[in-house]
Protein backbone atom coordinates (compact mmCIF):
# COMPACT_ATOMS: atom_id res chain seq x y z
CA UNK A 1 0.00 0.00 0.00
CA UNK A 2 1.38 3.40 -0.87
CA UNK A 3 0.51 5.98 1.72
CA UNK A 4 1.78 9.54 1.72
CA UNK A 5 4.89 10.59 4.55
CA UNK A 6 2.28 12.51 6.29
CA UNK A 7 0.01 9.64 6.58
CA UNK A 8 2.80 8.00 8.06
CA UNK A 9 3.34 10.54 10.42
CA UNK A 10 0.01 10.29 11.84
CA UNK A 11 0.08 6.25 11.99
CA UNK A 12 2.71 6.32 14.68
CA UNK A 13 1.20 8.67 16.61
CA UNK A 14 -2.83 7.70 16.36
CA UNK A 15 -1.71 3.77 16.34
CA UNK A 16 -0.37 4.28 19.73
CA UNK A 17 -2.71 6.80 20.96
CA UNK A 18 -5.69 4.79 20.54
CA UNK A 19 -4.09 1.42 22.00
CA UNK A 20 -3.40 3.56 25.31
CA UNK A 21 -6.46 5.62 25.11
CA UNK A 22 -8.63 2.34 24.79
CA UNK A 23 -6.39 1.03 27.68
CA UNK A 24 -5.13 -2.09 25.40
CA UNK A 25 -1.51 -0.70 26.54
CA UNK A 26 -1.41 -0.54 30.29
CA UNK A 27 -0.01 2.27 32.47
CA UNK A 28 4.13 1.21 32.84
CA UNK A 29 4.10 -0.51 29.75
CA UNK A 30 7.01 0.14 27.17
CA UNK A 31 6.58 1.44 23.83
CA UNK A 32 8.14 -0.45 21.07
CA UNK A 33 11.74 0.62 20.28
CA UNK A 34 11.68 3.19 17.66
CA UNK A 35 13.19 1.05 15.21
CA UNK A 36 10.40 -1.25 15.25
CA UNK A 37 8.59 1.38 12.76
CA UNK A 38 10.80 0.36 10.18
CA UNK A 39 8.82 -2.61 8.56
CA UNK A 40 5.24 -4.01 8.72
CA UNK A 41 2.01 -2.63 8.29
CA UNK A 42 3.22 0.88 10.14
CA UNK A 43 6.49 2.18 8.14
CA UNK A 44 7.96 5.21 9.14
CA UNK A 45 11.32 6.61 9.73
CA UNK A 46 13.34 7.18 12.84
CA UNK A 47 13.02 10.27 13.09
CA UNK A 48 9.09 10.52 12.27
CA UNK A 49 8.98 8.06 14.67
CA UNK A 50 11.08 9.91 18.03
CA UNK A 51 8.39 13.39 16.77
CA UNK A 52 5.62 10.85 17.32
CA UNK A 53 6.49 9.55 20.78
CA UNK A 54 7.10 13.04 21.73
CA UNK A 55 4.04 14.42 20.55
CA UNK A 56 2.60 11.60 22.68
CA UNK A 57 4.77 12.70 25.50
CA UNK A 58 3.33 16.25 25.06
CA UNK A 59 -0.46 15.13 24.84
CA UNK A 60 0.43 13.38 28.51
CA UNK A 61 0.00 9.91 27.09
CA UNK A 62 3.63 8.87 27.60
CA UNK A 63 6.74 9.59 29.80
CA UNK A 64 10.43 8.90 29.70
CA UNK A 65 11.90 5.99 31.58
CA UNK A 66 15.04 5.76 32.84
CA UNK A 67 16.37 3.19 30.53
CA UNK A 68 15.49 6.28 27.56
CA UNK A 69 12.74 4.33 26.43
CA UNK A 70 9.38 6.05 26.36
CA UNK A 71 6.45 4.13 28.64
CA UNK A 72 2.60 4.22 28.55
CA UNK A 73 1.78 7.05 31.73
CA UNK A 74 -0.28 6.50 34.50
CA UNK A 75 -3.78 7.31 33.99
CA UNK A 76 -3.31 7.79 30.24
CA UNK A 77 -6.43 5.57 29.62
CA UNK A 78 -9.30 6.93 28.94
CA UNK A 79 -12.13 6.95 31.57
CA UNK A 80 -14.58 4.77 31.38
CA UNK A 81 -17.26 7.78 31.42
CA UNK A 82 -15.35 8.77 28.66
CA UNK A 83 -15.47 5.74 26.63
CA UNK A 84 -18.92 5.71 26.76
CA UNK A 85 -20.02 9.46 26.03
CA UNK A 86 -17.22 8.87 23.22
CA UNK A 87 -19.35 5.95 21.76
CA UNK A 88 -22.27 7.77 22.50
CA UNK A 89 -21.30 10.52 19.79
CA UNK A 90 -20.15 7.81 17.30
CA UNK A 91 -23.12 6.90 17.05
CA UNK A 92 -25.21 10.11 17.07
CA UNK A 93 -22.65 11.19 14.33
CA UNK A 94 -22.90 7.87 12.14
CA UNK A 95 -26.65 8.17 12.54
CA UNK A 96 -26.46 11.67 11.38
CA UNK A 97 -24.25 11.02 8.48
CA UNK A 98 -21.38 12.58 9.49
CA UNK A 99 -17.86 11.69 8.74
CA UNK A 100 -15.02 11.36 11.65
CA UNK A 101 -13.83 14.40 10.02
CA UNK A 102 -16.73 16.51 10.53
CA UNK A 103 -17.32 15.06 14.10
CA UNK A 104 -13.58 16.14 15.00
CA UNK A 105 -14.02 19.36 13.87
CA UNK A 106 -17.07 20.01 15.73
CA UNK A 107 -15.79 18.99 18.57
CA UNK A 108 -12.75 21.07 18.21
CA UNK A 109 -15.50 23.83 17.57
CA UNK A 110 -17.26 23.14 21.54
CA UNK A 111 -13.82 22.49 23.18
CA UNK A 112 -13.01 25.88 21.50
CA UNK A 113 -15.67 27.45 22.73
CA UNK A 114 -15.80 25.95 26.31
CA UNK A 115 -12.51 26.94 26.28
CA UNK A 116 -13.59 30.82 25.75
CA UNK A 117 -16.66 30.48 28.35
CA UNK A 118 -14.38 29.58 30.83
CA UNK A 119 -11.43 31.95 29.79
CA UNK A 120 -14.28 34.87 29.85
CA UNK A 121 -15.55 33.75 33.37
CA UNK A 122 -11.87 33.66 34.67
CA UNK A 123 -11.10 36.82 33.54
CA UNK A 124 -14.95 38.33 35.15
CA UNK A 125 -13.92 36.64 38.25
CA UNK A 126 -10.43 38.08 38.70
CA UNK A 127 -12.11 41.90 37.69
CA UNK A 128 -14.71 41.53 39.64
CA UNK A 129 -12.17 40.79 42.52
CA UNK A 130 -10.25 43.56 41.84
CA UNK A 131 -12.40 46.15 40.93
CA UNK A 132 -15.85 45.68 42.98
CA UNK A 133 -14.55 46.38 46.92
CA UNK A 134 -15.35 43.70 49.35
CA UNK A 135 -15.63 40.98 46.69
CA UNK A 136 -13.27 37.77 46.67
CA UNK A 137 -12.10 35.46 43.90
CA UNK A 138 -13.81 32.36 43.90
CA UNK A 139 -11.89 29.77 45.77
CA UNK A 140 -9.73 32.67 47.51
CA UNK A 141 -9.69 32.40 51.66
CA UNK A 142 -12.15 35.11 53.19
CA UNK A 143 -9.65 37.72 54.99
CA UNK A 144 -10.49 38.09 58.68
CA UNK A 145 -11.68 41.77 58.14
CA UNK A 146 -14.47 40.54 55.88
CA UNK A 147 -15.97 38.67 58.73
CA UNK A 148 -15.28 41.55 61.24
CA UNK A 149 -16.91 42.90 64.20
CA UNK A 150 -19.54 45.06 61.96
CA UNK A 151 -21.50 41.60 61.12
CA UNK A 152 -22.08 40.76 64.93
CA UNK A 153 -23.13 44.42 65.92
CA UNK A 154 -25.60 44.06 63.23
CA UNK A 155 -26.61 40.75 64.65
CA UNK A 156 -27.08 42.44 67.76
CA UNK A 157 -28.52 45.57 66.78
CA UNK A 158 -31.60 43.38 65.41
CA UNK A 159 -31.75 40.95 68.36
CA UNK A 160 -32.28 44.24 70.94
CA UNK A 161 -34.98 45.25 68.68
CA UNK A 162 -36.71 42.20 68.78
CA UNK A 163 -36.37 41.52 64.93
CA UNK A 164 -34.61 38.08 63.61
CA UNK A 165 -34.57 39.15 60.67
CA UNK A 166 -36.76 36.85 59.02
CA UNK A 167 -39.98 37.83 56.96
CA UNK A 168 -42.96 36.87 59.18
CA UNK A 169 -42.39 39.69 61.43
CA UNK A 170 -42.58 42.09 58.03
CA UNK A 171 -45.89 40.06 56.80
CA UNK A 172 -47.41 40.49 60.46
CA UNK A 173 -47.36 44.47 60.69
CA UNK A 174 -49.56 44.70 57.19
Amino acid sequence: MNTSSAEHRSSVHEELGIEILMGHLAAGTKLPPQRHWGGGEVHAATDTVRNQYARLEAMGLVIAHSSRRKVVAPGAAASEPLRVATQELVGVSRSDGRSLETTILLLRGLWRQTEATEYQADAWLNFSADVLPGSTRIGAETPPEAAGPEDDAYDQERSAVGNDGDDDDFKSGI
